[in-house]
């Protein structure tokens, strides 16, 4: 090798980040043991362990044994012994930063030092000590269900080049940048520029476009269903896929609560499909009120926009409204802007509750404010919605607002195949039935603090589809996307997730741990294949170090808000201290962070050039 025992040391020294992460680095310790355990001669197995300066240890910790013995018995499983505070308790703010800082740095390191060992290798000795990983089958596999945030973060960081076999199974064949819905729903942005293509995220996991209907825990099966349409013709297949372990992603639905006539007469802000069809509805109905035939009651109805829902959804998509009807519908409709109207209706005592009430305030004071030729929005809290007619909303005091366009902002809710997971595992659907889940959990896979669903340790969930019975959490992007790098680096990282607490011993442990000698035997024993590697790891195991994976901890980094007219709410979390910002700094921020926040390069050169071209030209309102 051309990098010697002593310098691989120095740069394992480097890896300073802990826990459930780098999955090159464990590439790299099941290539070299895949190359030992190719050798078939004691000799020729030696003589390769010398060349890479291991003669030393190798003397140490393989003992003589007569290679026809039979292999002793596994060494009994050892009762977990661990200081519970120290793994399982809330860990300060500061750690966590260091904690994930370190992990990143460690990756960086990894990768670093993979490029500059290539470099220095000769291609033939690379060939021969670096065989192909297993073929795809011979791995575990690992099924996710969605392309939504967590899926997409776990994309990014599970090992899919060699330790799993990754397929991801959804409807949507990409990922979607949801909190600039509203944007697209009025030209802002194109529907393109929030988009990322799944295959891109991870060339080495598999894709396929179906929905997952059914998930069967006792045979470990997921049942699917794949349409494809051309024209008026549809080809539907049914299929069963197994895994090994699932990772369930699928978010959630539109919240209805039960009201009439909402799923029949309002548009909704969760797909792609229903920004179209918000924008398209919104052309409409200007050209309907510019038929000359109607009366200005008519006119007036036709251009009343009501939102339902006053969180950050509702609120910045009314935001982006108004700013349309501000900047581009006098090009287009000045005659008809005095029969516009906007209102915004909360059945909790203020908007934006999520935010605290001084920036909740400022952002209501910013959407009643007119001026600027800029349409006032009425916004109505504490009040609920009984009713949805098709061209009225009836509200709980008896008021009934006649509209155009009504929008549905107000929650989330269970999809079916959650439910139907939730109702096949026993401990779920007890849980579910005695009303023992976390505030917030109706509906939910409960799962414990490594995001294990609670009577089905081989299936995951994270997200909106998820609550943990820990740490009760939102149902926000930044959950679910920091939750699934947890998770990810947890299984990359080769932690017995089958334990109480998963642990993992060798390789995983910290270089700061000054475990070197035993993390060294750990690495020889397990290359070993005859008889003697069994006498030796049990040995090395012995006095071994376990590491406990620490369960997830959610790192508040901060909401954002767009309040229209370029303006914003910046409430950002340093440790318990909300650092806060408004208005055209808040703005700048919200900007900055949601461009930052793109998921590659091209989509942040997209939504750049969408800001500039509105900026300039105007939002596109064509109707195609």
């Amino acid at each position: 090798m051309a990098m010697g025992w002593a310098a691989r040391a120095l740069a394992l020294a480097l890896v300073l980040g802990g826990g459930a992460s780098f999955p090159q680095q464990q590439r790299r310790w099941r290539q070299r043991q895949r190359f030992y355990a190719s050798s078939t001669s004691e000799d020729v197995l030696r003589e390769k362990m010398e060349e890479d300066n291991n003669r030393e240890v190798l003397s140490e910790v393989i003992p003589e044994v007569d290679a026809a013995a039979p292999a002793p018995a596994a060494a009994p499983a050892k009762e977990q012994v661990y200081d519970k505070d120290a793994v399982l308790g809330e860990r300060p703010y500061l750690q966590i930063i260091a904690e994930r800082g370190l992990e990143t740095l460690d990756e960086i390191i990894v990768a670093t030092r993979e490029k500059f060992d290539a470099f220095m290798e000769d291609e033939d000795m690379a060939a021969a000590t670096r065989p192909p990983p297993p073929p795809k089958g011979e791995r575990e596999r690992v099924v996710v269900l969605g392309t939504g945030w967590g899926a997409y973060s776990f994309l990014k960081s599970i090992d899919a080049a060699e330790k799993y076999d990754v397929v991801v199974i959804s409807p949507r064949n990409y990922f979607l940048f949801t909190p600039m819905l509203a944007g697209a729903a009025v030209g802002t942005v194109e529907y393109r520029s929030i988009t990322e293509p799944i295959r891109r995220v991870n060339e080495d996991a598999d894709y396929l476009e179906a929905t997952v209907t059914e998930i069967d825990p006792e045979r470990k099966v997921v049942t699917a269903q794949s349409v494809v349409c051309e024209g008026m013709s549809c080809d539907i297949e049914d299929f069963e896929l197994s895994y090994d372990k699932l990772v369930v992603s699928v978010g959630a639905t539109t919240n209805t609560f039960g009201i009439k006539g909402v799923k029949e007469n309002c548009a909704f802000l969760k797909q792609i499909e229903d920004a179209a069809r918000l924008r398209s509805a919104i052309g409409n109905v200007f050209e309907r009120a510019n038929i000359p035939s109607l009366t200005d009651e008519q006119r007036r109805q036709a251009l009343t926009f009501v939102v339902i829902g006053a969180g950050p959804t509702g609120v910045e998509f009314t935001s982006e409204l108004r700013d349309f009807l501000a900047q581009d519908a006098p090009r287009y409709y000045p005659e008809l802007l005095q029969y516009v109207r906007v209102v915004l209706v909360e059945a909790t005592g203020r908007i934006l509750g999520a935010f605290d009430e001084d920036m909740a305030n400022a952002a209501k004071a910013s959407l009643e404010r007119d001026g600027d030729n800029r349409v006032p929005c009425e916004v109505i809290v504490g009040v609920g919605v009984n009713e949805v007619k098709e061209r009225e909303v009836l509200l709980a005091d008896g008021r009934t607002i006649p509209y155009g366009i009504s929008v549905w902002a107000a929650g989330i809710g269970p999809l079916p195949l959650t439910l139907d997971t939730i109702n096949r595992i026993p401990e779920q659907k007890t849980a579910q039935d005695e009303n023992t889940v976390p505030r917030g959990g109706r509906g939910r896979l409960l799962t414990d603090g490594w995001l294990r669903v609670r009577g089905a340790p081989d299936i995951f969930a994270l997200g909106d589809c998820a609550i943990m019975d820990t740490q009760p959490l939102p149902a926000t992007a930044q959950v679910a996307s920091q939750q699934a790098t947890f998770l990810a680096r947890l299984l990359s990282g080769d932690y017995d997730v089958s334990e109480p607490v998963p642990t993992v011993v060798g390789p995983n442990i910290r270089a700061s741990d000054k475990f070197f000698p035993i993390y060294n035997k750990f690495v020889d024993a397990q290359v070993w294949t005859h008889p003697e590697g069994d006498v030796a790891r049990q040995e090395v195991n012995e006095g071994a170090p376990f590491k406990y994976a620490k369960p997830f901890q959610f790192l508040n980094l901060g909401i954002l808000a767009y309040v229209g007219n370029d303006r914003g709410i910046a409430q950002l979390q340093v440790n318990k201290t909300p650092v806060k910002s408004k208005g055209v700094a808040g703005w700048l921020l919200w900007r900055s962070i949601y461009l930052s926040k793109q998921v590659s390069w091209r989509n942040r050169a997209l939504v750049a050039a969408d800001w500039v071209k509105a900026r300039i030209f105007g939002r596109d309102i064509t109707r195609l």
